[in-house]
């Protein structure tokens, strides 16, 4: 699903970041190393003409300068975005990507901390807490964070293990292929009550943050829409949301699959004093074999299956410890 989306979005990506860009060009008088640069016009200027000459690790290096100094420069921050892009995923690779469709030549977690690094940034801008100079509706800044904020969101919901790594991690349990194929491995847990409670709860807790995100992509996408005049505009912009789309809604029904467990089509029992006998006969394992899994109270195992409505009074009968449960 994401396929078609990722050569469209870079393209525009790339084209829109270097035409926005400004350029400012030096004189034989101007600085030409940003390490003894303390003036902030004069980092961002610095960072524009090392940027037009493509060197990306001393733009980014002015930039960031720029940005310790004035957190909320929008042009530093919009060259800082460029630059960082340019300099984690080269542009020769990525032009392979865009001309012979060879997706899995691109690390999909270089991607991920790209796509951190500039969704992070540029909701500086959209969020209205930049400088203005760049304004919030920024067709180029709105653009770019609708399709970085979207890997972003789907990267950092995948990596339920938060460890960054999220290209075929198996101990993730939504796995992405570098074909940007997304599975779930959250359906064969069902032979460990313990798990799959577990991995509820993981997704789960992550299922507010995902939304927020693409809700905020959502938003980005309108002013970009909102925007577009031509008929050629408008039918490229299509052609980045609907794959996208697709790709939202596999997300929805993920969710709408696992966010709730059902007594008997999940565990295949009818009352839930019988799911008890899935639990072991030992309380302490059982309370500690939940604190792993990131449930600190038991009582919680309600959210996780609705229909398990008395929790409570199953599991003080199944451990005879009322007063500690």
């Amino acid at each position: 699903m994401f396929l078609k989306t990722l050569n469209k979005c870079f393209l525009l990506g790339f084209l829109l970041f270097f035409s926005s860009c400004g350029v400012n060009v030096f004189s034989i008088f101007s600085p030409t190393n940003p390490d003894g640069v303390e003036d902030t016009l004069t980092l961002v200027a610095l960072g524009d003409q090392y940027l037009v000459n493509l060197d990306y690790t001393n733009a980014f290096k002015a930039y960031s300068k720029a940005m310790e100094k004035q957190p909320n420069n929008s042009r530093a921050i919009e060259g800082a975005s460029t630059s960082y892009l340019y300099m984690r995923i080269p542009f020769i690779s990525m032009m392979t990507v865009l001309l012979s469709s060879a997706y899995t030549s691109l690390n999909i977690n270089t991607l991920f901390d790209v796509s951190s690094y500039l969704s992070t940034h540029l909701y500086t801008i959209i969020g209205k807490s930049a400088d203005g100079v760049i304004p919030y509706n920024d067709v180029n800044i709105n653009l770019n964070f609708y399709i970085f904020n979207t890997f972003s969101s789907l990267f950092i919901l995948a990596d339920t293990d938060n460890d960054r790594n999220i290209e075929l991690d198996t101990n993730d349990l939504l796995i992405i292929s570098n074909d940007f194929t997304l599975t779930e491995r959250i359906s064969g847990m069902t032979n460990s009550m313990i798990s799959l409670l577990g991995a509820v709860n993981t997704l789960n807790s992550k299922k507010q943050g995902y939304y927020t995100a693409f809700t905020n992509s959502l938003v980005s996408l309108e002013y970009v829409n909102n925007a577009l005049v031509t008929t050629e505009a408008k039918a490229m912009l299509q052609g980045i949301i609907t794959p996208i789309s697709g790709f939202g809604s596999g997300i929805d029904s993920i969710f709408s699959n696992f966010q709730h467990l059902n007594l008997t089509n999940t565990f295949g029992v009818g009352n839930y004093n019988l799911i008890t006998n899935l639990f072991t006969n030992n309380y302490t394992v059982f309370t500690n074999q939940l604190y792993q899994e990131g449930i600190t109270n038991p009582n919680d195992i309600t959210n996780i299956i609705p229909d398990f409505t008395n929790s409570y009074g199953a599991l003080t009968n199944y451990y005879g410890r009322a007063s500690n449960l």
